[in-house]
């Protein structure tokens, strides 16, 4: 009987058959998973690609946006020191300027620059507008001198600007882009009026020593030694000597003529755009750190820096209280921005103490004895921090926001 190997036949043709249709599945197995991860690496390829690309953008963005921020910065620091000082935008007749520290006038002339300490001149026939470039103006009447005395402002925005009118008359238009927390005053020998927003007209007599505060628009705070009065559109306020200040109302013929002088003086003023006002933000956002070292739109100088200029009032403040012990007896009044009652004090050395206060006066004054007072000031820092001087001494106040 003869046996049949299991290898061999049909059974050993089907088995070879069967590996090599398993060697082919296999070898399609493997091409398949080649394929997908060459598909995989690609398409991660592609996501890192993109990734790439997007991080690329963001940064190229993120430069382009610090790029923007620094040029904005940087303009709105040359703008800001550009607006410091005003010019003369229009003037007509005989009108000259002494300039700070000098005896001789000059003739003046359009868009002649000003600076602190300057005087204006106008003869009977002369007129000038005076224009700061956020568009506040201030136009000298005929027969009129005026001293232009502080001219302080910080990288927010905010403004303090002191002017003393020695005699004649001055219309000034406080615009609405001044800044926030900005004062402007003018100074008589006799009257200071303070205002934030408003349309007025000051003058002042020397022969009478009067002064008369006429209002068109806004609020006013006119104030003497011998008391104050707040002002609204169409009052007037009338101070003679120390005396408090009576308040009235403003006669026809001369409202007419504070509207048509509003009237030509708004036509100065321009809203900012958009790219001031974004500058004016950042500044404001710097402003704190320039303020420690003593930058500010007048220049660099570190004795305008926040902790020297604090130190300067409370100095100031102690030289006054020497001073005014100096004398006899405390004065019954004292004008705020002159002095003027401390007779034993030269005028330059009431200037240097008043110099060193926010406004260049004092906020208040009043005497509580024979060799006792109470004087109140604000420092010239950017938060204006109030101080408190009585024969005790020197005393810093919570702030007041003013």
């Amino acid at each position: 009987m003869s046996t049949t190997p299991p290898w061999s036949g049909k059974d050993m043709v089907a088995s070879t058959a069967v590996g090599k249709t398993d060697e082919a599945y296999h070898g399609v197995d493997k091409q398949i998973k080649k394929a997908r991860r060459l598909s995989d690496r690609e398409e991660t390829d592609r996501r890192l690609a993109w990734r790439d690309f997007m991080q690329g953008w963001v940064r190229n963005l993120g430069a382009l946006f610090l790029l923007i921020l620094a040029g904005l910065l940087v303009d709105g620091i040359f703008r800001a020191t550009r607006e410091v000082h005003p010019n003369i935008a229009a003037m007509q007749g005989g009108v000259s300027v002494v300039p700070a520290g000098e005896t001789q006038a000059t003739t003046a002339s359009v868009n002649m620059g000003l600076g602190m300490s300057d005087i204006l001149t106008t003869d009977a026939k002369g007129r000038a507008v005076v224009l700061f470039p956020d568009g506040s103006s201030i136009a000298v009447q005929p027969n009129s001198r005026f001293l232009i005395r502080l001219l302080d402002s910080t990288w927010g925005g905010k403004r303090d600007r002191t002017f003393h009118l020695l005699s004649g008359s001055a219309f000034a238009r406080v615009g609405p882009y001044f800044g926030p927390r900005s004062h402007t005053l003018i100074c008589t020998p006799n009257g200071i009026a303070a205002s934030r927003g408003a349309g007025f007209m000051i003058s002042y007599d020397p022969t009478a020593n009067q002064t008369l505060v006429d209002v068109i628009q806004g609020t006013v705070a006119f104030r003497t030694s011998g008391g104050r009065v707040a002002l609204s559109g169409t009052n007037r306020g009338t101070a003679a000597g120390n005396g408090t200040p009576i308040p009235s109302s403003i006669d026809y013929k001369s409202r007419e003529v504070m509207k048509a002088i509003q009237a030509r003086l708004q036509k100065l003023e321009s809203p900012p755009n958009v790219f001031r006002k974004s500058e004016g933000l950042l500044l404001g956002l710097v402003d704190p750190v320039f303020r420690v070292v003593g930058l500010t739109p007048n220049g660099w100088n570190f004795f305008d820096s926040d902790g020297s200029r604090r130190g300067q009032t409370v100095a100031a403040l102690k030289h006054l209280q020497q001073e005014l012990t100096g004398e006899s007896a405390s004065p019954d009044t004292l004008n705020c921005a002159t002095l003027a009652e401390m007779q034993q004090t030269d005028d330059k050395m009431r200037q240097d103490i008043l110099r060193a206060f926010a406004d260049n006066i004092i906020d208040s004054y009043q005497k509580t004895g024979v060799n006792s007072f109470t004087i109140r000031v604000r420092s010239r820092d950017g938060n204006s921090t109030p101080y408190q001087l009585t024969s005790g001494g020197v005393r810093e106040l919570p702030p007041d926001n003013k």
